[in-house]
């Protein structure tokens, strides 16, 4: 009898240990968090591991969108404040339209051409932008972009809007 019991539990432990040691073998490396990947993306030692660590930090969420405007902002990486302005967007970051419409005057094609995407996202107008025209022309799309921010910034549409998408994360 005792060899019985013992056989069963010996039988039960490997069951256990091989779903729970597969589970653990697979699940692949473990999950940083967006404080952690915002601190890689600024002071990893190469332009590569700091893109690589923006792009795992652009996808995660509202969770994530502290981490993403302090790397947004403190970056010198035009594809690290590229990746931040996306993932800003995706999150509907009305709070990060100041930070966007300052990007529409960036050194960096690629940092102007996400912000142009970002803010015709969240406003919603085409003025005819484009990243790669000259100065002067990005400029003057830039003034009224930010004059029709001023304007939607106080509506009580906006307000509104922003309610329901907090209401909708929960």
């Amino acid at each position: 009898m005792d060899r019985k019991i013992l056989i069963i539990a010996g039988v039960l432990l490997f069951v256990v240990l091989v779903f729970y040691g597969s589970r653990w073998m697979f699940s692949g490396p473990p999950r940083r968090s967006p404080e952690e990947l915002a601190q890689i993306a600024l002071t990893a030692s190469t332009p590569q591991e700091q893109e690589k660590a923006a792009v795992e930090l652009a996808p995660l969420g509202h969770s994530a969108v502290e981490p993403m405007v302090r790397v947004l902002s403190e970056s010198r990486s035009p594809e690290v404040r590229a990746a931040m302005i996306q993932g800003l967007a995706v999150e509907r970051d009305f709070d990060s339209m100041p930070a966007f419409l300052n990007a529409l005057d960036d050194e960096s094609v690629l940092v102007r051409t996400r912000a142009a995407g970002a803010v015709q996202r969240l406003l919603q107008i085409d003025v005819g932008y484009r990243a790669d025209a000259p100065r002067e022309k990005r400029l003057a799309a830039i003034k009224i972009f930010r004059e029709d921010w001023e304007k939607m910034r106080v509506s009580p549409g906006l307000r509104k809007f922003r309610e329901k998408l907090r209401q909708q994360e929960q």
